[in-house]
């Protein structure tokens, strides 16, 4: 494997793993705010982590992938080429969207 693909990879496990925890335990702390069976509740604690972990996880290793560091270590101060062009806009994107679902379902 490649280094590129490897730092991709890794990347991508790790922002995967990240957000598969952090949807575990946000629907460990809201289940009792939604009313579901105990077979919905079993479903629903193995779809989310998994769902989350794919969803980070295809979406930073495609990130890492297309737009790697331009030097081989890696630090705060590197530049990623297309960062201007795409990084940011998806970021501001997701952000947005965000901010209005929050503001949505006040």
């Amino acid at each position: 494997m490649n280094v590129r693909l490897e730092r991709a990879t890794s990347l991508g496990l790790k922002a995967g793993g990240a957000a598969a925890v952090m949807g575990l335990m946000n629907l460990v702390f809201n289940v009792t705010r939604i009313h579901l069976t105990a077979t919905e509740r079993i479903a629903f604690g193995l779809l989310v982590p998994m769902a989350s972990f794919a969803l980070f996880f295809g979406l930073v290793f495609a990130l890492a992938f297309f737009f790697p560091p331009s030097s081989s270590d890696l630090s705060r101060g590197l530049s990623f080429p297309g960062a201007g062009k795409v990084v940011w806009p998806i970021v501001a994107l997701l952000t947005a969207s965000t901010v209005w679902l929050v503001i949505a379902k006040r």
